[in-house]
């Protein structure tokens, strides 16, 4: 559309799938994978997910990864070949090449922002998902995807704080908790990811940087409020206690698309007494906030 992103295809076909997927979890019905298959078949004939702009593929991969795994049992072999087609030509080719390289049309994928987790969660997934079909290059990127976001995630520390504000933290703590969740759903662990000093106290980062009606925002994003199902699985990743409800009735009204997916995966009906024990002023020193 603006001549230089795929992101706004890569974002409409992500949510597409993960709800799809979800709603074909639920149901078995075969009407979910049938609607998703015209998509799927799109992206996959696709010349390239525009690796120029390497959020792009990262954003289509997460889709297609889920895709693939949750729908799997729809998918006749026929359209198993083509997605692994498409998931090689399109994301593992031109990333296996960038973990190498800096000198490709992807650039480099070890950033130190959040196009970092943006980036390599998808690839991550999809190299989960496919670990089967493609075993040796998808140990190479779920390596190297684990790796490079080390380069990232200790911008957290010490006190949860994003350094690009609160919408771009997040962005960074939704593609995180995603990519954190295939890791530990199909290897069992985190490789001490998780131990990174602040990331713990991300959710309440967001708390602090918004009222209920706008949030404290700076860089290039809005004042519009910040939302990211991904403080669900912070929660319960950190046995947090307190914040859940408030977290559900303030910030989750209007949540729609694949939002409500990981909502559902994450959010825990367990019933949670007292409140929270958050003063009334925050200092985050580095930000000076």
């Amino acid at each position: 559309r603006d001549g230089v992103r795929l992101m706004y295809v890569s974002d409409d076909f992500r949510q597409w799938m993960f709800v799809l997927s979800m709603a074909y979890q639920l149901t078995g019905d075969r009407k979910y994978p049938e609607a998703a298959w015209k998509q799927i078949e799109a992206v996959a004939n696709f010349p390239d997910w525009n690796p120029s702009h390497h959020i792009d593929v990262g954003i289509m991969a997460a889709g297609y990864a889920l895709a693939y795994d949750w729908m799997y049992d729809a998918w006749t072999p026929e359209q198993r070949e083509i997605m692994k087609k498409g998931v090689y030509q399109n994301c593992f080719y031109i990333a296996n090449l960038s973990y190498e390289s800096e000198a490709t049309s992807m650039g480099g994928v070890i950033m130190a922002n959040n196009h970092n987790v943006f980036t390599n969660a998808g690839i991550v997934m999809c190299a989960l998902a496919f670990m089967d079909d493609y075993p040796e290059i998808g140990a190479k990127i779920t390596s190297c995807g684990i790796r490079a976001v080390e380069y990232m995630i200790y911008h957290f520390a010490p006190y949860g704080a994003w350094f690009e504000g609160p919408d771009y933290g997040a962005i960074t703590i939704n593609y995180t908790s995603r990519m954190f969740a295939a890791i530990e759903s199909v290897l069992g662990n985190l490789y001490c990811l998780e131990d990174v000093e602040g990331l713990n106290l991300a959710g309440e980062y967001l708390s602090y940087m918004q009222s209920d009606v706008s949030s404290y925002n700076f860089a290039d994003a809005d004042m519009g409020k910040v939302y990211t199902a991904g403080l669900f699985w912070l929660y319960d990743k950190y046995d947090i206690k307190g914040l859940k409800d408030g977290l559900a009735t303030n910030q989750y009204r209007n949540i729609q698309n694949d939002e409500l997916v990981a909502c559902l995966l994450w959010y825990s009906v367990e019933d949670e007494t007292g409140s929270a024990a958050m003063s009334l002023d925050k200092y985050y020193s580095g930000s000076e906030i």
